[in-house]
């Protein structure tokens, strides 16, 4: 019998989601990966935190647009997510990363260990308090 796997493991006062995913689950269905089990994870913290806004994007067309847009405290971020440490973005996502941090906008490469301290720094960003500049006009 085939189930999903996961554990929570406690390392240095911040909790890890170790997810081990197996491809079919108990009665047949398939088993979520483990991207997409960080995914998950990653979009409900982004809900938490104030000022943020955060969308998952499908990338049936689009080839390196990170997985995750959002946009924190007026600050733009791309999130591209990784099952694990070892693996790294293609050529083409790391152009994108490249040309949003280029623009200005944080891109971030994401893997379920170091999401913990990502998260962290993303809590400062959606709570520092710097002056911005104010939209001329609002959208509809």
């Amino acid at each position: 019998m085939n189930t999903c796997k996961q554990s929570i493991i406690e390392v240095s006062g911040l909790t890890r989601l170790l997810a081990h995913a197996l491809t079919w689950k108990e009665g047949g269905s398939l088993a979520k990966n483990p991207e997409t089990l960080l995914k998950e994870k990653v979009l409900k913290d982004l809900k938490k935190l104030p000022k943020t806004y955060a969308r998952k994007i499908q990338q049936v067309a689009i080839n390196g647009t990170p997985d995750i847009l959002a946009c924190i405290n007026g600050y733009f971020v791309a999130i591209e997510l990784k099952k694990d440490e070892k693996e790294k973005p293609a050529p083409i996502q790391e152009y994108d990363l490249n040309q949003i941090k280029k623009a200005g906008g944080m891109a971030l490469v994401v893997h379920p260990l170091n999401w913990p301290g990502t998260y962290a720094r993303l809590q400062k960003l959606a709570h520092y308090d710097e002056p911005k500049l104010e939209p001329s006009e609002e959208v509809a």
